[in-house]
């Protein structure tokens, strides 16, 4: 998997995203609607519903990309050589400063959203202790959809002892008493970070050992070793095309309700695969999943305030369900974009506050 396919699947992801939270649950939405889909169905089956329901396979695959990602982005530290407790500094690190730039994404939107809501009569906030919690997203009392926040920062904190694991099994000088004893420490204090954070959550467990699957797709080159195994001179478009219809089938079987996700333990690994193929031609539609991607976390935090809690009579004022749903990606999309200015705008007046105070002390 490229960066550029990771990419464009953050890109289908966010896609399915909205239009899982759209029509999941069409109550939420809380107005009458003309459901082009069931149109389609002749009012016999539900295409809609069951086309969102799928669609909840996008927190899957957030979770697998997630996994796949850190993996090749932690092997320049694991090709130099050092101490194991040096490589182990050098990856929590970089850990650190990834939980730290999508945190950051978090505030911004948080900062700009959460007062919003207040000044438009839809929050109440009274209680410190609760913001607090908030803020660090212990809690999402303020928007149900920010839940992944805490699961993500998680995985994350969580990937060292994972890789560390693995290279214990794997390398024979890591076969050591005192890694060992490194292991059972520190997976002693992650199960219990975990039951803090979520108690007895099959959710959150399941998401964690999809993540896994991800770490574990990157390091032994799955995708690679399957691809090879087509048979030469077929379309891989086509093949994808046939997984992705497949997993489709299974798991439109299998859930039964709107938040049903146990199946994507094994159904979400084989949609990023089917996604992988279909995405393996890098044209225009690859390249423009790809750019909706790097918006998505954005699109991510504040579609919900749109669709949901603050602009709810706006977004579904067309009443036909195609329309309500490319009326949410583009105001989702538009509003990626200016946080992201937004973004690089404060990171900027900080490094060249940053460097003028610097400048003033040398002097």
């Amino acid at each position: 998997m490229t960066k550029k396919q990771s990419s464009a699947l953050y890109g289908v992801a966010i896609l399915f995203m909205l239009y899982h939270h759209l029509f999941c649950i069409p109550a939420r939405l809380q107005t009458e609607y003309i459901s082009v889909a069931d149109i389609v169905g002749g009012g016999y089956i539900s295409i809609e519903r069951t086309l969102a329901w799928f669609c909840k396979v996008c927190v899957g695959i957030y979770a697998f990309i997630s996994g796949y990602g850190l993996f090749h982005s932690i092997l320049p530290f694991k090709n130099k050589s050092g101490s194991l407790g040096q490589e182990l500094k050098s990856i929590y690190a970089s850990m650190m400063k990834r939980i730290f730039a999508f945190m950051s994404k978090y505030w911004l939107v948080f900062a700009i959203f959460i007062p919003l809501g207040v000044a438009l009569g839809k929050l109440k906030i009274e209680i410190p202790l609760s913001l607090i919690e908030n803020i660090f997203a212990y809690r999402y009392d303020y928007n149900d959809e920010w839940w992944y926040v805490k699961q993500y920062v998680f995985m994350v904190l969580l990937f060292p002892l994972i890789d560390l694991f693995f290279d214990y099994l794997f390398r024979k000088e890591r076969r050591t008493v005192r890694v060992f004893f490194l292991l059972t420490g520190l997976g002693t204090f992650y199960i219990l970070l975990f039951f803090v954070l979520f108690r007895l959550s099959l959710k959150a467990v399941i998401y964690s050992l999809i993540f896994i699957i991800g770490y574990l797709c990157a390091r032994f080159d799955i995708f690679l070793k399957l691809q090879k195994r087509i048979r030469p001179g077929a379309p891989s478009g086509t093949v994808g095309l046939v997984v992705f219809a497949a997993a489709f089938a299974l798991r439109s079987l299998l859930a039964t309700d709107a938040a049903y996700c146990r199946s994507d333990i094994f159904i979400a690994p084989i949609v990023v695969f089917s996604l992988c193929l279909l995405t393996r031609k890098q044209g225009k539609v690859t390249g423009c999943l790809a750019r909706l991607g790097k918006y998505s976390t954005y699109m991510w935090l504040t579609h919900t305030f749109y669709c949901y809690y603050y602009f709810r009579e706006f977004s579904t004022f067309t009443h036909i369900s195609t329309l309500i749903f490319i009326q949410l990606v583009v105001v989702s999309l538009l509003t990626a974009i200016v946080l992201s200015f937004l973004e690089k705008l404060i990171s900027s007046t900080f490094l060249f506050v940053r460097r003028r105070i610097t400048c003033h002390k040398l002097k």
